[in-house]
């Protein structure tokens, strides 16, 4: 009998291998799908400041995350980092949600590439101030934040991805979380 097993086994390990290696790979995707949070569940926040306050911003940022998030994520990079334009083509333009920058590095992209253009008006009404902001060519696409979360000489700047899942009215969207982390920052 055992040498019926033996032989079969000889001659058949094939499909158990595939079999085998395809349990494997179904069992690992599923996994890695199950665990990762939903882009409608996160926020990342690309930050470009010569420096920050890490502790006080963090605190902050807490405090101030929608009920609706699961994940309020921060990347910070420093405009003289060699790797800053490689992470701004990587993370910043497809992962964020939120640029925080300084004024000469909103000077330097491309803004209406990636950025919601918005106005005034709308500003206004969202904010319920007149508040600071930057403008090209003839478009705003960020809004002045308050120094105390930055510690650098330049006007730092809340700029939108125009393709974030978290501009609520602006989009028509009922997920307005971009729009209530800034309010906390101005």
């Amino acid at each position: 009998m055992k040498g019926k097993i033996s032989s079969y086994a000889r001659r058949h390990w094939l499909p158990y291998a595939i079999y085998l290696v395809l349990a494997s790979l179904v069992t690992g995707i599923t996994a890695t799908y199950l665990g990762k949070t939903k882009d409608t569940e996160k926020i990342d926040i690309f930050i470009v400041s010569e420096n920050f306050e890490r502790e006080k911003f963090s605190k902050k940022l807490e405090e101030s995350k929608p009920s609706y998030l699961k994940e309020l994520n921060y990347r910070y990079v420093s405009p003289n980092d060699n790797a800053f334009s490689s992470i701004l083509g990587t993370y910043g333009v497809v992962e964020a949600d939120l640029y925080f920058f300084r004024e000469s590095v909103i000077k330097k992209v491309e803004c209406s590439a990636f950025m919601l253009a918005l106005n005034a008006k709308t500003i206004e009404k969202t904010y319920g101030e007149s508040l600071a902001y930057y403008e090209d060519e003839g478009r705003i696409y960020g809004i002045a934040l308050r120094e105390e979360y930055f510690n650098d000489e330049e006007t730092i700047y809340a700029c939108f991805n125009k393709d974030s899942l978290h501009l609520g009215e602006w989009k028509e969207e009922t997920l307005n979380g971009d729009i209530e982390i800034v309010r906390a920052f101005l």
